[in-house]
């Protein structure tokens, strides 16, 4: 698998799946870390969570408030 400079099919097709109960993938593209900010990188990683735990409750994968 290559990662960098375009070629992130198989990371692309995991946040792309269907079929999964959840989506638990969430893919964006970095080629170069050292040029994005550690908060947009934070804020990126990040981005899908919320969704993804009102997903995983309602579907009883975890529970919790």
């Amino acid at each position: 698998m290559d990662v960098g400079g375009n070629h992130y099919s198989i990371l692309e097709n995991l946040d792309n799946m269907d079929g999964r109960v959840v989506d638990n993938a969430n893919f964006f593209a970095i080629d170069d870390f050292d040029k994005v900010a550690n908060d947009e990188l934070y804020e990126r990683l990040l981005k899908e969570f919320p969704s993804w735990l009102k997903s995983a409750k309602a579907k009883g994968i975890i529970s919790g408030r």
